[in-house]
């Protein structure tokens, strides 16, 4: 990464159990060291139908998040990320292909609110895990504060909810990773970033939620959305366009 600014530019299907929710991770399907939980084994076919580059269907429910204003092998990337899409009972990343100038997108914690028209829609190549083309791009309505989810249609109050001191502290106890970010001078006495906690979900409605977190990594954060259990997190879904410059 060349540079990072300091500041930023917002009815499900029910899932299936937690194989199904696991479906699209992939290799990136992992559980925290300190807390290791093996995660079920998906289904092949339910890998098969769920490419990073899954068109946008009616019924599908599109999810966004604001990142950090950022330049990436020379080309600006906007704040609006691809973050994943909702189909079918299943959780998938996606890679935002079908985004398009003047789509709107609404708030996730604040789903009466206007919604944001996009603008300015681009991609570019990034290389966090397979190389792919990654699709980003502006809000025509003013900045919003990084991590704020966004999706193609309204979510209901029932379906993504603010962490409560609850979730906070399963979610300190089980994700305790501090990450040293940029390359500062080690003089100064640095601080890491701790993951943050931005909403909560119980999208297959099997009583045990989703956690989605900001995940800092050396030149960037991204999202990680959780599954509580237990015995610990099951990571769902990790996305940070760009993180491996």
């Amino acid at each position: 990464m060349t540079g990072m600014a300091n500041t930023v530019t917002g009815a499900l299907v029910p899932l299936v159990a937690i194989a199904g929710l696991l479906a699209c991770a992939g290799p990136r399907e992992e559980a925290l060291a300190t807390h290791e939980v093996k995660a079920p084994e998906p289904p092949q076919a339910s890998q098969a139908a769920c490419p990073i580059a899954l068109p946008l269907q009616t019924s599908d429910v599109f999810i966004a998040y604001i990142g950090y204003l950022r330049i990436t092998q020379g080309v600006h990337v906007g704040p609006v990320r691809a973050l994943g899409i909702v189909r079918d009972g299943v959780l998938c990343e996606t890679d935002g292909a079908f985004m398009f100038d003047t789509m709107r997108l609404w708030r996730v914690l604040d789903p009466t609110s206007p919604p944001f028209a996009l603008r300015n829609v681009s991609g570019f190549l990034d290389r966090m895990g397979e190389d792919h083309w990654v699709y980003h791009a502006e809000t025509g309505g003013g900045d919003l504060p990084f991590g704020t989810l966004l999706s193609s249609k309204p979510m209901q109050s029932s379906q993504f909810k603010a962490p409560n001191e609850e979730d906070w502290a399963f979610f300190r106890q089980h994700n305790a990773n501090c990450v040293g970010q940029g390359d500062p001078d080690p003089a100064t006495n640095p601080t890491c970033e701790r993951p943050e906690l931005i909403a909560v979900s119980d999208i297959d409605s099997d009583g045990s939620p989703e956690y989605w977190a900001t995940r800092p990594y050396m030149w960037d954060t991204g999202i990680t959305v959780w599954k509580r259990t237990p015995q610990g997190l099951i990571q769902v879904l990790e996305v940070c366009s760009g993180c491996s410059d």
